[in-house]
């Protein structure tokens, strides 16, 4: 019960991390909020692993789960880019859709070493459950969501799907490197090869006088790289108890439910339409629960 608590809290941390990443990019671009949300994830971890006297290792391990650097700095650039265009919860929807559909495919085939859950049948109804909720947190509001859907919006409809579905594979290497090298070493490895990626793109792509946004940005929305940190290390530590796709359902209601509310906040979008939207994914979550738990 505690698990799957905390797995809602760290997808409420990634839609603020989202939103705050949508107003950062405006100001760096999207490989300087990667480089942000990386790196200042990166010195948490160093400072937690000061903190408790451990020592700091990047290796050994096997190479491809160096890879989970990569994955991260695609999924926080693509996120950041799609809630600047499209919104926070079409973002968030889009991507729990590609997260779900991905989920599904490691768990009933066991993709890169995690535990084998066959999909069954009777499971299909809360999905479906599920996939009503998501369309009308799109579509319950005020009718901006439609407007999201325009021509000029479809690569990143695309985008935010396949993001969806590259953090699945990005949590799951991650866990396998934290079994290599502990919780706070495996989770640095993926901000620290990140976080030089970013770098590395920025100097490549941007201008010089791009440097300045960097102090021209509210010195809240650096804090998104706070959220992603803490919503990594609850993801990988629940998947020690939780399956893919329990973890990334559980994330899903809680991405849903504070893109709503960040929706209202940030965007004056609010309506009882996604607050509708987003308790018929509950039940959609609690229904798939129950009939995984009855295999």
């Amino acid at each position: 019960m505690l698990t799957g608590a905390l797995v809602f809290c760290a997808g409420a941390l990634l839609a603020v991390m989202s939103s705050f990443n949508g107003v950062l990019q405006g100001y760096v671009g999207m490989f300087g909020v990667s480089l942000i949300t990386h790196g200042v994830g990166g010195v948490l971890l160093i400072l937690w692993l000061i903190y408790k006297k451990e020592k700091l290792r990047l290796g050994p391990m096997p190479w491809y789960l160096y890879s989970a650097g990569l994955f991260g700095l695609i999924q926080v650039a693509g996120g950041s880019l799609c809630v600047m265009h499209i919104g926070p919860a079409l973002t968030a929807c889009l991507s729990v859709a590609g997260s779900i559909s991905q989920s599904i495919l490691v768990d009933h085939f066991g993709w890169l070493g995690m535990k084998r859950e066959a999909f069954r049948v009777k499971r299909v109804p809360g999905l479906l459950v599920l996939a009503v909720g998501i369309l009308i947190v799109n579509f319950g509001g005020k009718g901006a969501e439609l407007g999201n859907l325009e021509l000029g919006n479809i690569p990143y409809i695309f985008i935010a799907f396949f993001e969806g579905g590259l953090g699945v594979y990005s949590r799951a290497v991650n866990f396998r490197a934290t079994e290599c090298l502990g919780l706070a070493n495996g989770t640095l490895v993926n901000y620290v090869t990140a976080s030089f990626l970013s770098l590395a793109l920025l100097l490549f792509s941007g201008p010089a006088d791009s440097w300045a946004g960097f102090a021209a940005a509210p010195l809240w929305v650096y804090l998104g790289g706070v959220c992603g940190v803490v919503a990594m290390v609850i993801n990988v530590t629940a998947l020690k108890k939780l399956t893919m796709f329990q973890s990334g359902v559980l994330m899903l209601a809680g991405q849903l439910s504070c893109s709503a509310a960040l929706d209202g906040l940030l965007f004056q979008s609010m309506s009882m339409g996604k607050l509708l939207g987003v308790l018929i994914v509950a039940i959609g979550v609690a229904w798939d629960k129950k009939a995984a738990l009855a295999q």
